[in-house]
């Protein structure tokens, strides 16, 4: 027999649950592209780390907005479509950085 959880998981990983991410990805992707503009302006001196916070109060801030208007309030749902988007978007953003952010 499978227990619920692996059900809710295998569930939750169809497509059709998870616009939530995509929107949450593609908007914190976005926000964070032109918040490097800012931090290019900016000049700090440790880049890396200025990218992981940009990324994060930009992932946070979309993940928030979506959460606001989501119908699925499962917690392996928020996990895998409103969680982990963010985390790939601030790793991703971390180790850019140094390519994208330099002057």
């Amino acid at each position: 027999t499978r227990r619920s959880s692996d059900l809710s998981v295998s569930f939750e990983m169809q497509l059709w649950r998870g616009p939530c991410g995509f929107f949450i990805a593609l908007t914190g992707a976005a926000s964070t592209l032109a918040m490097f503009s800012v931090i290019l302006r900016a000049a700090p001196t440790q880049i890396q780390k200025t990218a992981t916070w940009a990324a994060l109060s930009i992932g946070a801030f979309s993940a928030m907005l979506m959460h606001m208007v989501c119908t699925h309030d499962t917690s392996t749902h928020v996990l895998l479509w409103h969680v982990l988007p963010m985390i790939m978007m601030i790793i991703l953003a971390r180790f850019s950085s140094k390519k994208l952010l330099r002057w």
